[in-house]
């Protein structure tokens, strides 16, 4: 399975697992046999979205509490201090022109030779214009899994 073992999730697909009442996102997400991971600052990203998740999921409050919080169990959280500056300064490159707000989660990604998790079309496409294949997008995760 190589890179399929490390893959690193954006803040929109972690929302997005908590929108719908089922959700394949959902159940990827509470697998135990892939290594997910995300920069820190994606805690603060959610909470931040808190209300607007309330307000657009079909889950009850309870609900998206039970599974936010296993879900954040399932996710390995990186301090931007475990990031080589060489890998930071590569996925800035990468991102400036697209999304430079996505850099962490690029040098996460070839920090742990693993596979970005997103369904950004924008830096997607990007990324792959500049040759970065270490993506993938939900339907290319469930037709592998």
């Amino acid at each position: 399975m190589g890179l399929m073992n490390n893959i690193v999730v954006d803040a929109n697909i972690i929302f997005s697992s908590l929108v719908k009442a089922k959700s394949n996102i959902r159940e990827y997400l509470l697998r135990d046999d892939i290594n997910y991971f995300s920069p820190e600052y994606v805690l603060h990203e959610l909470e931040k979205h808190r209300a607007k998740l309330s307000k657009l999921s079909e889950l009850t409050e309870g609900e998206i509490i039970t599974y936010y919080y296993s879900i954040l169990k399932n996710i390995k959280f990186i301090g931007v201090n475990l990031i080589s500056k060489a890998n930071i300064k590569r996925a800035y490159d990468l991102c400036k022109d697209i999304d430079e707000k996505d850099t962490l989660y690029v040098a996460i990604t070839i920090e742990l030779q693993g596979l970005l998790w997103t369904g950004d079309k924008k830096l997607t496409n990007g990324l792959e214009r500049k040759g970065f294949k270490q993506i993938v997008s939900t339907s290319k995760l469930s037709s592998s899994l």
